[in-house]
């Protein structure tokens, strides 16, 4: 099972943050992401050349997804990724896993992955983000305008 430490960009190795303090335990920053990942549940098929997995998206961007799943997968290991986004056409990435958290570890046991190529489905991705952005938008403006 592989377990990933995720540091402040700060830290050096020893765990010093810049200034020579101790790193405080439990706390972590993530660099922030370039693009917006938005709440969604789709189906998803990872594949590499040991497995084929299917799980179900906590989230999804136009640059990567985090995917629920209970069996570990290591850091860096290429996957193609595979989506069926509701009334739209297929997704196919091609990617990294860039994050795993253990069912251990967390309460969103699954992985992260980073996109680096859409060989097919882009502009699919592209009109199904923009789509649930407009919604949550309406979504929030219309319960702001009623109370």
């Amino acid at each position: 099972m592989t377990t990933v430490a995720v540091k402040a960009p700060s830290s050096s190795p020893s765990g010093q943050v810049s200034g020579g303090a101790p790193a405080k335990y439990g706390k972590t920053r993530r660099r922030a992401r370039e693009y917006q990942r938005i709440a969604v549940r789709c189906g998803c098929w990872l594949e590499n050349e040991d497995a084929t997995v299917f799980g179900t998206t906590v989230d999804l961007g136009r640059g990567g997804l985090f995917l629920r799943t209970a069996l570990p997968m290591p850091t860096g290991l290429s996957v193609r990724v595979t989506l069926q986004l509701p009334g739209r056409e297929t997704v196919v990435a091609d990617g990294k896993i860039a994050r795993s958290v253990p069912p251990r570890e967390g309460d969103r046991p699954g992985v992260g992955v980073r996109f680096e190529k859409l060989p097919a489905g882009e502009d699919s991705l592209a009109a199904f983000l923009f789509g649930s952005l407009r919604e949550q938008e309406a979504e929030l403006t219309g319960a702001g305008a009623s109370d």
